[in-house]
């Protein structure tokens, strides 16, 4: 498996982006969930982006921007270092959240 430094590295297709999705907090209950059961995080930080799809656009968020993208999108990846990794489209980003 690849290192996260890899991962920061790979030269994206035109119009994808890799976003580490955010940690989410641990809730306590009195039933205990697989992981795979767990609610799919839909927000985190973008940590690569290819060029846009189309030249001459813009996709409004860059580089290190926390953003909230399509729940079920792109591709899931867990990386040696224990990190979830999401490849999605620049398409299925919605927002820029404002993190202060």
């Amino acid at each position: 498996m690849l290192s996260i430094a890899d991962w920061e590295e790979v030269k994206l297709m035109p119009g994808f982006c890799m976003i580490e999705a955010a940690v989410s907090p641990v809730q306590d209950s009195l039933i205990a969930l697989p992981d795979k059961a767990q609610v799919m995080q839909a927000h985190g930080c973008v940590l690569n982006m290819g060029a846009p799809a189309r030249l001459g656009t813009d996709p409004g968020f860059g580089k290190s921007d926390h953003v909230i993208f399509a729940r079920w999108a792109g591709a899931h990846f867990d990386t040696s270092d224990r990190r979830e990794l999401t490849l999605v489209r620049h398409q299925d980003v919605y927002a820029v959240l404002e993190v202060g």
